[in-house]
């Protein structure tokens, strides 16, 4: 935003950031998936035939996977096993409060004509993807350039009662062909951003890997906080923080280099 008024601050645009933080225009814009999982949209606190309506038609063998579509810290993000389970998700889903906070800002920088879900409290309901790993390709723009940054790996740990990713590290533990087709899926999504005037700014995509196949989880238009202290002992000029002040103030940043070893 601020770069819109103050030319000597560089930065991306609000839409091409929106659409990584709306999770129905991640979907429709940005995931590149030629087999995407099947998903649809529904208005916030609507009943529950009409979420049924959308279910019925995207649910898979492992059930349904229900999110807002603009919040943060997965909060109302849950898994459903069948349609008969619907009817208590959505009544809880409908205690949240409305998560579009300021609308005025919004239809100021976005033409909510061409997004009308942007102004819309709305939520998705997808196909469930089980997975094993959460793959993450962390990539900065400078000057319309991506330049790759590092992976990063979350394991899950999985019983009958849990299943939750566990610690994290860098890089990610996978082939050198599985790690340039995640710089390619990348890529393509960060491609699309820079589209609508995405730069001098550090993202983040994060992928499910599915029995060797990758399945678009989200897009995060910003620097991953979890990351820079670890990037920066095993990365030689691995300081995603110093990168991103350097990517504001106009200064060439250089991709790091791996020095061999493992962090978490």
């Amino acid at each position: 935003m601020f770069s819109n008024y103050l030319e000597h601050i560089k930065g991306p645009s609000v839409v091409s950031t929106f659409f990584a933080y709306h999770k129905y225009y991640t979907r429709l814009y940005l995931d590149k998936d030629p087999t995407p999982n099947k998903y649809g949209i529904v208005q916030a606190n609507t009943s529950a035939q009409d979420i049924i309506k959308i279910a019925t038609r995207v649910i898979g063998k492992h059930g349904l996977f229900i999110k807002p579509t603009t919040r943060c810290s997965s909060q109302g993000i849950m898994c459903v096993n069948s349609i008969e389970d619907l009817p208590l998700a959505v009544q809880q889903l409908n205690q949240l409060p409305n998560s579009i906070d300021d609308i005025g800002f919004l239809n100021q920088y976005i033409n909510v004509k061409s997004y009308p879900y942007t102004v819309n409290d709305t939520i998705m309901v997808e196909e469930y993807v089980p997975c094993h790993r959460l793959i993450q390709g962390e990539c900065c723009v400078q000057n319309g350039q991506i330049i790759h940054w590092a992976t990063a790996e979350w394991p899950y740990y999985q019983n009958k009662h849990i299943h939750c990713k566990i610690g994290g590290f860098t890089p990610a533990s996978l082939s050198n062909d599985d790690v340039k087709y995640v710089w390619k899926l990348t890529d393509a999504i960060i491609s699309k951003m820079i589209d609508h005037a995405f730069g001098n700014q550090f993202v983040h995509c994060e992928v499910f890997m599915v029995d060797g196949d990758f399945k678009l989880v989200e897009v995060n238009g910003r620097i991953d906080p979890s990351q820079p202290t670890v990037y920066n002992i095993v990365y030689e000029n691995g300081d995603s923080w110093q990168a991103l002040l350097h990517l504001r103030s106009g200064k060439k940043v250089t991709a790091p280099k791996h020095k061999g070893m493992i962090g978490m």
